[in-house]
């Protein structure tokens, strides 16, 4: 089957195809690779699509509750979705909608990140892009559920919103005592948590 890239027609906010194809680059064919925090799946259709055209196989997961962060529920957030105040089902529904033609190439999981993180081994994966919930609270506990679920010997931990003090703070203390580890900043939006020299 041949496949062309249509994640411009899912809704949501990635746009960061220079970050993801970086971690294409880095990642090994038979890659096992996560998002936390699939929304629709706008970026996990970007990522995987791209992934099959550069003919790389492996293991893709999509984790989300599929219920919605604080600013989708918030009436008074520009992020607010009515729909699910209507149907608590919405997300998933759209995102089993947009992501048909790919489903086969995707383990979706729905559950809190944090749970799900403890139904992999550790070291278990090549790179992991969190796009959860953006309180720092909620950011600070994704980083240390799932970093030890990536190969240590190359840790590629990413993610987007580098914008929102929140998460910035929240990335910025999870690595301020693991001198292994570096911050570089990919695109203007996107950080990329690694123990490896980048160029």
């Amino acid at each position: 089957m041949t496949y062309s890239h249509f994640w411009t027609s899912v809704p949501g906010w990635f746009n960061h195809v220079r970050t993801f194809n970086l971690i294409l680059d880095m990642i090994p064919n038979n890659f096992v690779f996560a998002e936390i925090g699939t929304f629709m799946g706008r970026g996990l259709s970007y990522f995987t699509v791209e992934s099959l055209l550069r003919m790389k196989s492996g293991e893709i997961y999509a984790i989300d509750t599929f219920q919605g962060s604080e600013e989708h529920l918030n009436e008074n957030s520009p992020h607010f979705i009515p729909a699910l105040k209507e149907d608590v089902n919405f997300l998933l529904k759209e995102y089993k909608k947009h992501t048909s033609d790919i489903r086969e190439y995707i383990t979706t999981i729905q559950n809190e990140s944090t749970v799900a993180a403890k139904s992999f081994r550790d070291e278990y994966f090549d790179a992991i892009y969190l796009d959860g919930a953006h309180d720092y609270k909620s950011v600070l506990e994704d980083l240390e559920s799932w970093y030890p679920k990536l190969k240590q010997d190359k840790i590629l931990l990413f993610g987007d919103d580098w914008g929102w003090d929140t998460v910035r703070q929240a990335v910025e203390d999870f690595v301020k005592d693991k001198d292994q580890l570096k911050i570089f900043i990919t695109e203007p939006n996107e950080y990329l948590i690694t123990n490896l020299e980048l160029g």
